[in-house]
């Protein structure tokens, strides 16, 4: 355990936790640096989201998880959150980490404040008991701080309300309707059931106590607000999950899903017509206050993709992609084990025993397998005189794999620091093939 007690770093600066009293340094340092230039106004919505992190009421993020860099004058300069981010791998859920806000003010940038506070929060982490912390953020960036790009960002297409397709006389109609408080549990069975298809590796849980703070607790603009898609009948046939915040004249629906026995086909240009009306209750960034298209913010596998080739314009757009940072593979591998023995069993692979060196040049990998099942995962040191690993990646890259974001033949691209005997290479990409994720913000 860390004891965590507050850092001298030279010059009259001091690495400490934050309190509750700490939010307003930390949402004005915030607001005055998350803006494209000076000319621009302090960003308010990026301050809102840090006075959420310190208030002491955010269901994901203790203010004692707020590490803070502060001048002699007791100002914050520096400062970022660690949060919890609900996780799940192929229905296993995992403890992850999550560094938000990270933000060092102009003066001091260089002097290695941001990385004094990552030291922090990968330390506190650890204390907590997360397998992995994630992080999206600035490109390379995060790289200094041991994290790969390693999961899908959920994403891929624009849709312009001008270009709808008017509705035909007797097409459905239907309306959305903003969940109660009273219907979370109903709400969240039916994004489960969406969330927990089986081409779908990592994606988001969400409970009601982190929705109810999001619809009316929360003073940031950030995360999820829950809807139902309601029937000409009355019938919900639907859920929803649209952003809080409209982004560059766009609104997110980060969630769509359907309830069973409701065709897709019939219910997709409904749905598109009634998404303007509650642009009204989301926020928007001061000049971006008209709203003209929806961005759908779904995994690549999702069923309205296709539907969209044949029925509605739009636009392809680009993925983001998550950092992960994986400071030992070890227990993570033991915590999906129950995944890979599936896979295993349902592969030529079935009943397989024998062991498995992974090799990343500085340590590895001994992957163990009895009657099909992996019996042992350990930390492995390939011996001076002893032959070539079976698989060898850079370290930090086998992660990429583990997660599904690329294959091991994808990998290999890269160069000769990746590669893999042939009996290494189908038991890898059959433990670890390329699968989209679902993987959401909890902000």
């Amino acid at each position: 355990m860390h004891p965590f007690h507050p850092e001298d770093l030279g010059d009259g600066y001091t690495l400490r936790w934050g309190t509750p009293a700490d939010a307003e340094g930390y949402a004005n340092l915030a607001a005055r640096s998350f803006k494209k230039n000076q000319s621009e106004p302090d960003n308010q919505i990026v301050a809102n989201y840090a006075r959420d992190l310190l208030s002491g009421t955010h269901p994901l993020c203790p203010p004692e998880r707020v590490a803070l860099v502060v001048d002699a004058s007791n100002h914050v300069v520096a400062a970022a959150a660690l949060m919890d981010q609900p996780f799940m791998y192929a229905g296993i859920p995992l403890a992850v980490g999550r560094p938000e806000i990270v933000v060092s003010d102009t003066p001091v940038r260089k002097r290695g404040f941001i990385r004094h506070i990552m030291r922090w929060l990968h330390a506190k982490s650890a204390d907590n008991g997360d397998i992995a912390q994630a992080i999206t953020g600035i490109e390379y960036y995060y790289k200094q701080f041991g994290y790969e790009w390693s999961i899908d960002f959920p994403g891929g297409a624009k849709v312009l309300f001008s270009q709808l397709p008017p509705l035909a006389s007797d097409a459905p109609i239907v309306t959305l309707r903003a969940v109660t408080t009273a219907e979370l549990l109903p709400f969240i069975s039916m994004y489960d059931a969406d969330r927990q298809r089986p081409n779908v590796l990592v994606t988001t849980p969400l409970s009601a106590e982190y929705l109810t703070f999001t619809m009316h607790q929360s003073l940031s603009s950030e995360g999820n607000l829950p809807y139902f898609i309601i029937d000409q009948h009355g019938r919900i046939i639907g859920y929803l999950l649209i952003g809080k915040c409209c982004w560059q004249g766009e609104m997110d629906v980060r969630g769509w899903g359907l309830a069973p026995g409701i065709i897709w086909k019939d219910y997709l240009l409904a749905t598109m017509h009634a998404l303007p009306f509650i642009i009204p209750v989301l926020h928007k960034k001061p000049g971006e206050e008209v709203i003209t298209a929806a961005s759908l913010m779904l995994d690549s596998s999702h069923v309205i993709y296709p539907l969209l080739k044949s029925y509605l314009p739009h636009s392809a757009v680009d993925t983001y992609v998550w950092y992960m940072r994986v400071a030992d593979l070890v227990p993570l591998l033991q915590k999906i084990s129950p995944v890979l023995d599936v896979r295993l069993a349902n592969s030529a692979f079935a009943g397989y025993s024998g062991t498995k060196h992974i090799s990343f040049f500085r340590g590895g990998l001994e992957l163990t397998w009895q009657q099909g099942q992996l019996t042992d995962v350990c930390h492995w040191q390939q011996p001076v005189e002893s032959s070539k690993a079976d698989a060898c990646y850079p370290p930090g890259i086998m992660a990429q794999q583990i997660f599904g974001w690329r294959s091991l033949y994808e990998l290999r691209s890269l160069g000769p620091d990746v590669s893999a005997d042939n009996e290494a290479m189908q038991l890898l990409d059959i433990l670890f093939p390329k699968t989209p994720s679902w993987f959401l913000w909890s902000n």
